[in-house]
């Protein structure tokens, strides 16, 4: 997937339109490390990824920044021993990746075992915290996603849970917001309302371009809180590729 430029700005109205997309805000002159709070189900990162696979990490070296996405180029792994699920990746190969302060780089251990999610970028494979790398010891939930991937139905799904959140100047308290209307936008047209317990999941959904619209009750406003990355414009849709899956919480508050 390519990466986009995060933004952070919504509507506040009567009705807000809400758009994602896995991307990174990185303000020209000092770095900082943003993954927006933005879930990545296994679901969703394996779909996404333009590699999948788990490799031993054998050598590390710092590079001089260089490319449009510098970030992601500051730091160069050697990989071997390349077990592949999806992808195309040579037996030995590197990873590149910020350093690991504010840039969202990942630290690799050299001599362990990572299950790695790459992007291509500028024909090299770019990993970063905000994906679902991790140690292979750590990584069951998703080699277990990932053996079930072939046997998926076809289809996607967009799934969440819509919360409000209160404050009275002490606590913070929430409450799942049941028959609250969640409207799915793109390849096929669906509606859907919450569960008691707050949550939404509409199913075989033809792979495509999506937005999702939700009407906030009166008095209510979107929270930062959500894990959603929001946009302002239709322009901004994520295209979700077959059998992959798009997670939105939303919260509110008043």
């Amino acid at each position: 997937m390519t990466m986009k430029n995060r933004h952070s700005s919504f509507y506040l109205g009567y009705l807000i339109t809400l758009i994602f997309s896995v991307v990174i805000v990185f303000p020209s002159g000092a770095h900082a490390c943003s993954c927006n709070g933005n879930p990545n189900p296994p679901c969703r990162a394996y779909g996404n990824a333009d590699a999948v696979f788990d490799a031993v990490v054998t050598g590390r070296e710092k590079i001089e920044r260089s490319g449009v996405h510098v970030y992601l180029n500051r730091r160069r792994y050697q990989l071997e021993g390349q077990r592949v699920f999806k992808g195309d990746v040579p037996s030995a190969t590197y990873v590149y990746t910020g350093v690991g302060d504010s840039d969202c780089g990942y630290r690799f251990q050299v001599g362990k075992r990572y299950l790695i999610y790459a992007h291509k970028s500028e024909g090299r494979f770019t990993t970063s915290i905000c994906t679902r790398t991790t140690t292979i010891k750590n990584a069951s939930e998703d080699l277990d996603h990932i053996a079930k991937w072939p046997l998926l139905p076809n289809g996607i799904t967009i799934f969440g849970k819509v919360e409000r959140r209160s404050f009275d100047g002490k606590t913070m308290s929430s409450e799942p917001l049941s028959g609250f209307e969640i409207a799915i936008d793109g390849s096929e047209k669906r509606k859907v309302r919450t569960s008691s317990e707050g949550t939404y999941s509409i199913t075989a959904l033809p792979a495509g371009p999506y937005s999702v619209r939700a009407v906030p009750l009166p008095g209510d406003r979107l929270s930062a809180f959500s894990s959603v990355d929001l946009f302002p414009y239709a322009l901004f849709e994520e295209r979700i590729p077959e059998k992959a899956c798009l997670q939105a919480d939303f919260v509110f508050e008043r």
